[in-house]
């Protein structure tokens, strides 16, 4: 019986260090869904305010998001997050990572890397994506 009283620490030890943050499987919803042109599953995770800030100076709104996501000149097959990193305080989550968006916009191919960083809240009806910000690797 000792045994298993060892074992027992060390497998809740893991099984907690493997639960992935609800952000985190957002995020990766939300990827989906922009690949398969999802616009009504992507809206749902979108906040009301939402605003995303590029680089270039670009800012988009959840309108603008939607309209994107929707629009079958853009094709991705690759729309990825990878070195996730996630912060919380309280109801509020920062997601920093790298995004790589493989596809062709408009017949014209491209392959980015983008650097992003995504505040997520948490409302009455779930984690809902609040502002982002990306640039270029």
């Amino acid at each position: 019986m000792k045994s298993i009283s060892v074992i027992l620490p060390f497998f809740f030890v893991i099984q907690s260090l493997a639960q992935v943050h609800p952000v985190e499987q957002l995020d990766k919803q939300l990827n989906a869904f922009i690949i398969n042109h999802d616009k009504k599953s992507a809206e749902s995770l979108y906040h009301e305010s939402f605003v995303l800030q590029a680089s270039g100076g670009i800012k988009k709104y959840k309108k603008d998001m939607l309209s994107d996501i929707e629009n079958k000149a853009l094709t991705l097959e690759i729309n990825e997050t990878s070195d996730v990193k996630i912060l919380q305080e309280g109801k509020t989550a920062v997601l920093t990572g790298i995004l790589r968006q493989k596809g062709t916009w408009n017949g014209k191919s491209f392959d980015y890397t983008l650097l992003v960083t995504d505040t997520w809240v948490k409302t009455k009806k779930g984690w809902k994506i609040i502002a982002g910000h990306a640039s270029i690797k």
